[in-house]
């Protein structure tokens, strides 16, 4: 009796949802009278039952209209039938915890389908970053043993493969964009090499302006950040006027490394299709510049439909929160944290917060999110099939909106601190502990009046 006061007391459950939890008091009692793993294992039926409805009830702002009331109708369901069946039998309560999942899976989809031009956009840049993966190996095997710096040879197979895939998704195999960017990459590697003659060098000058240009037109296209730009030319204008003062190679030396270089350009991109197949990294880390810049690429138009928190944005934000102390335990619940329930449970609790949250997000369920200095409750509706890419709503009609983002940037959020779990711990565990001090501070009680 005090569990279930607590379960319908308890702050984040909607008094709709209350209601039809506490229909089940008998049943669940019987239950756990008959069943002692129910206190003991978080994978039991009656356990996730009821920890999965008040999960999903959380997750909706209005539960008097529209997706949230039609959970609250499918609860109602649910619940009668476990109160006028055969309630001792725990055949019933994985049977309707199966209708409960199958109708979250069928109602995310339905959300899914209203962003579908959003979903469309992320699934294409999946797609495309598998394609610059496949040809980004190409470009290694070809260049392994070629007679460039170390850091060219990596810019150019992780990072300007990257540019060439853009360019041709966005203008075409055989268009005069990818054409000026397969021949930048090609007179990047010939720049450092040595030009001892005024003749040389002059040729040298006087392409310069134009290498320059496509390269930062590449960076630009790929929105590679500014940090790993500086880096880049830190290290290669060294090179360049190193060049200018070295000895000049023999000329058959530069004949073969633009045979080379000719054989590099030559590598056909890969198309969707070839690629549809490939394996992609789940995470790519924080410090990573290399393959995610292509994914996290988006022009101003997408980004607005797309609801597109960047990388950047993300980064600065973190900034000021730093700078301008905000908190960001604001809405934990205090009782909760560090919750220790002592009891023998089967396995861990999921994570609510920290960097592995990444890879527990359900749908359907509700998540905080802290963005432009303010938290906003979000519920996952889409992820790509190689959880590249993620797709929350936020607020109902007629006020929802989109936010999508990369696994990378959700990551970085997470292990920030910006991104939780809306609950802190599971429904019956937090009940059981608010159960168990209310029962120690009565005995307290007891013993101080005796």
């Amino acid at each position: 009796a005090t569990l279930f006061d607590q379960v319908l007391s308890d702050p984040k459950v909607a008094p709709q949802m209350a209601r039809q939890i506490g229909r089940l008091q008998l049943p669940v009692l019987r239950v756990a009278l008959r069943d002692q793993s129910f206190f003991h294992s978080r994978k039991h039926p009656v356990r996730r039952l009821i920890n999965r409805m008040a999960t999903l009830a959380s997750a909706f702002d209005v539960l008097d209209e529209g997706p949230g009331r039609e959970c609250i109708e499918l609860v109602t369901i649910l619940v009668r039938d476990i109160v006028d069946g055969d309630f001792d039998r725990i055949e019933l309560y994985e049977s309707k915890l199966g209708e409960l999942e199958r109708f979250v899976a069928e109602q995310t989809a339905r959300e899914a389908e209203e962003n579908a031009a959003v979903a469309a956009l992320l699934s294409g840049k999946e797609a495309d970053l598998r394609v610059q993966q496949r040809y980004m190996q190409r470009v290694q095997q070809e260049m392994a043993d070629l007679e460039a710096p170390e850091f060219l040879k990596v810019f150019l197979s992780q990072i300007w493969t990257q540019v060439l895939v853009m360019a041709a998704t966005r203008h075409g195999a055989g268009s005069d964009p990818l054409l000026r960017m397969k021949q930048a990459g090609h007179q990047l590697v010939l720049s450092v090499q040595p030009k001892g003659t005024p003749s040389l060098r002059q040729d040298f000058l006087r392409g310069l302006p134009q290498l320059m240009k496509s390269l930062n037109e590449g960076m630009d296209m790929i929105q590679w950040p500014a940090e790993a730009k500086e880096t880049f030319f830190a290290q290669l204008l060294p090179l360049h006027a190193e060049a200018l003062k070295s000895a000049p190679v023999h000329d058959l030396t530069i004949r073969l490394l633009e045979q080379r270089l000719r054989k590099v350009e030559q590598i056909a991109i890969p198309s969707r299709d070839e690629a549809a197949n490939d394996a992609l990294p789940s995470h790519h880390g924080a410090g990573d510049t290399g393959p995610m810049a292509l994914a996290a690429s988006m022009s101003p138009q997408d980004a607005q439909v797309a609801g597109w928190v960047s990388e950047a944005q993300v980064q600065e934000e973190a900034t000021d929160t730093a700078n301008l102390d905000i908190d960001l335990s604001a809405g934990d619940e205090a009782d909760l944290l560090g919750v220790d329930i002592d009891i023998p449970l089967d396995v861990p609790p999921p994570p609510t917060a920290g960097p592995s949250l990444v890879d527990y997000i359900q749908p359907g369920a509700a998540y905080r999110m802290l963005l432009k200095g303010q938290w906003k409750k979000v519920r996952l509706t889409w992820v790509s099939d190689s959880r590249t890419f993620f797709m929350f709503t936020q607020g109902h009609h007629p006020s929802k909106q989109t936010i999508s983002l990369t696994s990378r940037t959700l990551q970085q959020m997470c292990a920030s601190g910006r991104f939780k779990a809306y609950e802190q711990a599971q429904l019956l565990e937090r009940a059981t502990l608010r159960a168990r001090r209310q029962l120690a501070a009565l005995n307290t009680q007891r013993k101080a009046a005796a």
